[in-house]
């Protein structure tokens, strides 16, 4: 199908499967958060969409949710000269067309900048950890693990 409609049709479903936690927050006032905010949905379909390798065929992207995390397996590598060591300052795309494409619908704010908010992300809320894992080199898979542990001091805090 067309990407903007699977891009929304992916956002939209995990939307639907994730788990709101309810607490009570300041003055008695129940608040509601749900686990994973709408950018991290967001940005982990339109990473993978951005990014994988379209050459291969023999699968797709797939979007795994476990109690603790979200997981992203993507066909392809690491782009060009990006690797797990560099890839929050290497930036290269393997599909300019489509992230331009996206950045136009607004799908993406500024290029190579999705791995650098989710650790801005993570590093200002401490809600989120972000992992990436290479398959081995024969499989060429690439996976974007996020999990979400809403810690209990997190919930008193806010």
């Amino acid at each position: 199908g067309r990407i903007l409609d699977q891009v929304e049709k992916a956002v939209d479903f995990i939307k639907i499967q994730i788990k709101e936690k309810t607490y009570p927050g300041h003055g008695g006032i129940f608040v509601t958060r749900e686990e994973y905010q709408e950018f991290v949905r967001t940005e982990i379909v339109v990473n993978a969409v951005a990014h994988r390798d379209y050459g291969i065929k023999v699968t797709d992207i797939q979007i795994k949710m476990f109690d603790d995390r979200l997981e992203v397996d993507s066909p392809g590598s690491f782009a060009g000269m990006v690797n797990k060591d560099n890839i929050r300052y290497t930036h290269f795309s393997r599909n300019p067309k489509i992230a331009t494409f996206l950045k136009d619908y607004g799908y993406v704010k500024e290029y190579g900048e999705g791995v650098d908010r989710f650790i801005r992300f993570d590093k200002t809320t401490r809600r989120f950890e972000v992992k990436t894992r290479r398959f081995g080199q024969t499989t060429r898979r690439f996976m974007l693990m996020v999990f979400c542990q809403i810690k209990r001091n997190y919930l008193l805090k806010n």
